[in-house]
């Protein structure tokens, strides 16, 4: 799991520096840091999610 992680992170972290994305000194998450958040998550906990954030049953339409 350790390794899929930083796996993950080492791969954002090297797409941002093959665009050119650098961030600023003063910041306290790296911008990779917060990509690989939701891969993470996604990676290792998208089988216990029944229904998509969000999503709900109901459907509501706006008439003008």
């Amino acid at each position: 799991m350790d390794d899929t992680i930083t796996t993950i992170y080492c791969l954002c972290d090297d797409f941002l520096k093959a665009m050119r994305r650098f961030d600023e000194p003063q910041v306290r998450l790296t911008t990779a840091e917060v990509m690989s958040v939701p891969l993470v998550a996604s990676t290792f906990f998208a089988a216990t999610s029944t229904r998509p954030a969000g999503s709900s049953k109901s459907t509501v339409t706006c008439q003008r």
